[in-house]
């Protein structure tokens, strides 16, 4: 719960004052990632926990992820889709695994994945909340808004995440009042 809000916040605060232009460390960039496909797959877990436990294939590809290798993380999610393309985890894990690989950018095919994914299963609250993290992430805060709108709305009444999901909305919101202008699209 905590970590959700957390994420979510720094990823707020990354989007409205962050300065990816700016070069960084590799190693301390390598760390972060790897830090973050950790947070990420807890995060995700919360999404999908008490509705289905991961696939073996799903299982494995987050040890690989959580060591940085995402390129085998990301053909055993391929495998899992090949053989079950109906699996909503393994195209949400997929979609985290092309950001990590990525250093954190959104690339067409982990929005490919999240969209296989809300396609697939649209009143699912998990890819809706994917999307806005990666909306977020190219600082698109009106798409993220919107995307987190519709988790919240897809969301069980009883998730534990569904609060996490309204302090997002309304920091976004907070945020885009302090900045006017911000929710628009670029």
């Amino acid at each position: 719960m905590v970590l959700a809000a957390t994420a979510l916040f720094a990823l707020a605060g990354y989007a409205w004052q962050g300065q990816p232009e700016l070069s960084g460390q590799p190693s301390t960039a390598t760390a972060e990632v790897a830090l973050n496909a950790e947070r990420l797959i807890e995060l995700r877990r919360q999404f999908f926990d008490g509705v289905t436990g991961p696939s073996r294939s799903v299982s494995l590809a987050d040890g690989f992820t959580r060591r940085g290798r995402f390129e085998e993380a990301a053909g055993f999610l391929n495998n899992a889709l090949s053989t079950n393309p109906n699996d909503i985890e393994a195209w949400v894990a997929l979609g985290l695994v092309m950001i990590a690989q990525a250093g954190g950018e959104l690339t067409p095919a982990a929005d490919y994945a999240f969209e296989q994914a809300r396609s697939r299963f649209p009143q699912h609250p998990g890819p809706p909340f994917f999307i806005g993290l990666n909306r977020l992430q190219s600082r698109d805060l009106a798409a993220a808004r919107d995307m987190f709108a519709a988790s919240l709305e897809r969301a069980p009444e009883s998730a534990e995440y569904r609060e996490n999901l309204k302090q997002q909305i309304a920091a976004l919101d907070q945020a885009t009042e302090a900045r006017p202008g911000m929710i628009e699209r670029p």
